[in-house]
C-alpha cells in the first residue's frame, strides 16, 4: 500500500490506495455459490499510484477496476489500473506529477475573486 497520511481520509481505511494489481483465481468460498449462477461485478473507483502533489481528494488519483466473476460455483477476483496518459507519464517518473481536482479548484476560485 502506498503511504498514507493521518490528516486525509481518502487517503486511509477502505479509501487507502491499492498499489499491486492481482489475479486470484479459485479464491476460497465460504458456503456454497449455486452452480448456475454466473456473472461479474466490476467496481471502478480511484487509486493514486503515488503519493498526491498537496491535497487530495476522493475523485482524484488513478483509475483501478476490480472485477469478482462467479462461474460454475468458483469466484475469482483481477484488478488493474486504468492506463491512461496520465497514468503512464507517471509510471515511468515514479512519482505523481498532476495537481488533484480539489487543489485545481482551489486556484480557480481564487483567480476568479
Amino acid at each position: 500500500m502506498i503511504a498514507a497520511t493521518k490528516t486525509n481520509p481518502y487517503l486511509t481505511g477502505n479509501f487507502a490506495p491499492v498499489k499491486e494489481e492481482i489475479t486470484a483465481n479459485n479464491l476460497k468460498v465460504i458456503g456454497e455459490i449455486p452452480s448456475d449462477l454466473s456473472g461479474l461485478f466490476l467496481r471502478n473507483g480511484p487509486n493514486p499510484q503515488f503519493p498526491p502533489i498537496g491535497n487530495c481528494h476522493w475523485f482524484d488519483g488513478d483509475g483501478m477496476i476490480h472485477g469478482v466473476r462467479i462461474s460454475n460455483g468458483n469466484a475469482s477476483y483481477r484488478n488493474r489500473y486504468v492506463r491512461t496518459k496520465a497514468w503512464e507519464i507517471e509510471r515511468k517518473t515514479g512519482h505523481a506529477c498532476y495537481l488533484g481536482w480539489f487543489f485545481r479548484s482551489h486556484l480557480q476560485q481564487k483567480s476568479s475573486s
